[in-house]
């Protein structure tokens, strides 16, 4: 799972109990740039690197920004780093599952919640989280479900393309020793 999250010191501790659960459901964190993958290329390129061979995307968003609506100007809200929006949409064009934690007080954005169901985790709650445990748990079995269902669909794609080649190698053979035999 391609782990989308903050790498600021504050939220080290969110990060960690979102990266344990990931674990905890049998996924494991990876790909994330600067935590788990570091190369000599722009950042949106290992990114898109690591969504595309992921098998999906979890998100820990962290509050980043300070946000005021312009229309109100007494309404603020804390908003995620554009870099998880961008690494939401690269995983929804490669059409991977996006599962998302929310540190309480994050304001996720409009993207994201057109895209899938998300939890609220209260950072040092665990009534709150034993409480939300069972949907939680739910999510991440849709999630492989949803990841299986995808492998299927490539093993069947290899197959094909295995069928093709042997058939292909098969008529070749088959077109030559009829050409060869009818010259006899």
């Amino acid at each position: 799972a391609f782990l989308s999250c903050s790498l600021r010191v504050e939220d080290r501790s969110f990060v960690k109990f979102v990266a344990k659960m990931i674990r905890g459901f049998g996924f494991i964190p990876c790909r994330t740039v600067g935590m788990y993958s570091a190369a000599p290329k722009p950042l949106y390129e290992q990114m898109r690197e690591g969504i595309k061979a992921a098998d999906c995307i979890i998100i820990a968003a962290s509050p980043r920004y300070r946000q005021q609506d312009i229309s109100e100007r007494t309404k603020r809200k804390k908003g995620i780093s554009e870099m998880i929006h961008t690494e939401a949409g690269l995983a929804i064009a490669y059409e991977k599952p996006v599962l998302v934690f929310a540190s309480e007080g994050t304001d996720v954005g409009t993207l994201l919640p057109t895209v899938t169901q998300y939890f609220i985790i209260k950072r040092g709650d665990k009534a709150a989280f034993r409480r939300q445990y069972p949907l939680i748990q739910d999510y991440f079995i849709n999630a492989y479900l949803m990841i299986q269902k995808r492998w299927q669909a490539e093993d069947r794609k290899q197959l094909v393309e295995a069928l093709k080649t042997g058939l292909a190698i098969v008529g070749v053979g088959a077109i030559i020793k009829m050409l060869f035999d009818n010259e006899k």
